[in-house]
């Protein structure tokens, strides 16, 4: 999985920068418990762990109902990876009642905690989603800062100047 986790590492801090910066400090501390005024206890695989989500899930051939997911927080991503051999699949966003195109290699990010999302079927084949997601818990033990929301403005000031201005980036308030 390491090669497919880059690529997503890679999503993440193109898609919001401070939660991808926030995932791995908490990772690198976890990986140096020594340097941590906390009392914690790691694993000896943590040094292999090469996400900066501090947790996955998979999930295999079930229908996976409306929810809202628990343990992150407001502004967070959690990082929805479609894999399988299934041809048809939906995922919805019950609140903006949208439905996304679900096929295997399809990444979405979604702030779960905010958006209720369910995949009620699919069809033709194997599903598996591996659901990536951070603790909020795990980031304040820790003492790693807890990033707000992924905002334009930390991407339009990255942007080439004269691209940013054809598009009409950013929106003068009237």
């Amino acid at each position: 999985m390491q090669s497919s986790t880059v690529l997503l590492n890679a999503i993440t801090a193109l898609t919001h920068r401070s939660l991808y910066l926030a995932g791995y400090n908490a990772i690198s501390k976890l990986k140096r418990p020594e340097s941590l005024d906390v009392n914690i206890t790691t694993h000896d695989h943590v040094n292999s762990w090469s996400s900066v989500f501090s947790g996955i899930t998979v999930i295999a051939n079930r229908i996976t109902r409306r929810h809202r997911d628990r343990g992150g927080s407001f502004p967070w991503y959690d990082l929805l990876l479609s894999s399988g051999t299934h041809r048809h699949a939906f995922l919805h966003l019950n609140d903006l009642r949208a439905q996304l195109s679900y096929s295997p290699g399809t990444v979405v990010l979604v702030c779960g905690k905010v958006l209720s999302h369910s995949l009620p079927e699919w069809s033709d084949g194997e599903r598996i989603c591996l659901a990536h997601f951070m603790r909020k818990e795990i980031h304040y033990r820790l003492g790693v800062y807890s990033p707000g929301w992924s905002m334009q403005g930390a991407y339009t000031r990255l942007m080439n100047k004269t691209f940013a201005a054809e598009q009409g980036w950013p929106k003068k308030r009237s």
